[in-house]
């Protein structure tokens, strides 16, 4: 999960894990076909279904350019940062260091766009991406995250 050397380009990873996919259609996107892959059950078709998506990244700054970009554009009610140590196989050499990890809280509606704009922003090679299901959630809670992550109204020109 080395970052990535200015200029370098990152391989398109999540193509791949698409592939063979039931629910994946060649037509989607590569990050349509990763949300797809990973189907909530009962709920695949709620789009104001509660999900989580991780990621870890390599600086402070970059974690929290990250989650301001998805609350920002609505994408993400909340996302927590937190510093942790990492232990991980990198080119065959175990690796070890800091990394800030994201808890992002959205909707199965907005997870496309979500891991879209991770990748766009993400500074490792491979970065870690995952999308889980959450099994419930207070009903308070969960209209605040669907409030939220809605797409903002225009303003009347007054």
């Amino acid at each position: 999960m080395k970052r990535k050397a200015r200029g370098a380009q990152r391989p398109r990873h999540i193509e791949q894990i698409g592939e063979g996919a039931s629910t994946a259609h060649r037509s989607d996107s590569p990050a349509q076909q990763f949300v797809q892959r990973f189907p909530s059950p009962g709920v695949d078709d709620d789009t104001d279904a509660p999900l989580l998506v991780l990621t870890t990244t390599g600086s402070e700054v970059h974690a929290g350019e990250i989650a301001r970009a998805l609350v920002e554009r609505r994408l993400a009610a909340c996302v927590h940062l937190d510093a942790i140590k990492s232990v991980y196989r990198w080119k065959g050499v175990i690796e070890e260091g800091q990394e800030w990890r994201l808890v992002v809280k959205t909707t199965r509606g907005r997870a496309v766009q979500v891991v879209q704009t991770i990748e766009a922003m993400h500074d490792y090679d491979v970065p870690a991406i995952l999308v889980l299901s959450v099994a419930a959630a207070t009903p308070a809670f969960a209209a605040w995250l669907v409030a939220e992550t809605a797409a903002a109204e225009a303003s009347p020109e007054g």
